[in-house]
């Protein structure tokens, strides 16, 4: 699974939510969602940050606001480590 195609699939998702004004509990499930991808998405390593920008966002507090502000969010997938045992 791509956990940064996940999470910039859900930012996407709630910022359009977020244009359309959506009821309560379409915005509760939608930020549950991407809070899950976020969770996942920082378990494997991925680089978040916001689109065109280099700061690193890297709790769900950070998303949730840059999202609310109207940022969107980019997310670089941690590069695959191969260790040699």
């Amino acid at each position: 699974m791509n956990t940064a195609k996940e999470l910039e699939r859900h930012s996407r998702n709630l910022l359009a939510a977020l244009a359309r004004q959506v009821s309560a509990s379409t915005l509760d499930q939608l930020v549950e969602n991407v809070t899950h991808a976020l969770a996942a998405s920082l378990a494997q390593g991925d680089r978040i940050t916001v689109a065109g920008g280099d700061q690193r966002l890297t709790t769900r507090l950070q998303v949730l606001n840059a999202l609310n502000q109207g940022y969107a969010i980019e997310a670089t997938p941690a590069p695959l480590v191969l260790e040699q045992y």
